[in-house]
């Protein structure tokens, strides 16, 4: 059963790319599109709550609909002048979401590098009055990465972009706190 979320969530339907129909190979995600729900995002902009300004802590994740042999999801959230900022993967899918606030030794799922260096969800730091672009990546995957935290990144990337059965990008603006 899925947990209810506050009706400010940004829920994004993103069609999946879809293989035409042959007889030897069938599409590898019949019905095209999954839906992922990332609570934190309010009218385009994630929640102060989620960045350094704020408590700091990673915004819940929810997912449904994922396209046909999902067994697993990746994803990586990317902040303009901060890079990578959180990188995860191997949820447990029947969970259906992720509480906001989840910590790096929690799993799962497994919660690896930031471009800020420590594992697990870093929060956006904008400074005073700052606006910074940055977007949400998830792929559904035909099978578990099976990876661990520490591995390295073109093998992350390699192994998920061949178990890519579709892929949802939420695009989203940070502000940093306005000055007085």
């Amino acid at each position: 059963m899925r947990p209810a979320f506050a009706s400010f969530s940004i829920a994004i339907l993103a069609a999946c790319a879809v293989q035409p129909p042959t007889e030897a190979l069938p599409p590898p995600n019949p019905g095209g599109s999954f839906e992922l729900v990332f609570d934190g995002v309010i009218g385009g902009r994630l929640s102060q709550a989620h960045t350094c300004h704020g408590e700091g802590i990673s915004p819940p994740v929810a997912w449904t609909g994922l396209p046909e042999g999902t067994r697993s999801l990746a994803w990586v959230m990317q902040v303009e002048g901060q890079g990578v900022t959180w990188a995860a993967w191997d949820p447990d899918l029947d969970a259906g979401a992720l509480p906001a606030g989840l910590h790096p030794a929690a799993g799962p799922p497994i919660q690896s590098w930031t471009d800020e260096g420590p594992m697990g969800y870093q929060p956006p730091c904008p400074g005073p009055g700052e606006l910074r672009r940055a977007q949400f990546r998830a792929w559904a995957l035909s099978a578990p990465l099976g990876l661990p935290p520490t591995a390295e990144r073109a093998r992350a990337h390699a192994e998920r972009d061949a178990r890519n059965l579709g892929t949802v990008t939420i695009k989203f603006t940070i502000q940093g706190p306005t000055e007085p």
